[in-house]
């Protein structure tokens, strides 16, 4: 390959290279604002749900009204995940 080619081709290469990048950026992008969406809809889905209904699946009203003060942006918190798991191992509870 003369000195012309594979600078051509190490060019081509650059500009795949970036498309690559830019087209990652947009999949994480996405990946992203879905996961906020979802976590939005689960609260949402949350703050509907009445007392019998929360018991059945071991929450109570605190752990939910944490959980509906979050920013969409933010992770569940982890107490309610651990204070259901927890409940539904102990049946005397």
């Amino acid at each position: 390959m003369s000195a012309y080619e594979n600078t051509r081709f190490s060019a081509r290469v650059a500009v795949v290279r970036r498309q690559n990048l830019r087209l990652g950026l947009l999949q994480r992008a996405a990946s992203v604002l879905a996961a906020w969406r979802k976590r939005a809809r689960i609260r949402a889905e949350l703050a509907r749900l009445d007392a019998a209904t929360l018991g059945d699946i071991a929450l109570d009203r605190t752990i939910v009204d944490l959980e509906m003060r979050r920013p969409f942006w933010q992770k569940p918190l982890a107490e309610w995940r651990y204070q259901a798991r927890g409940r539904r191992l102990d049946p005397l509870d």
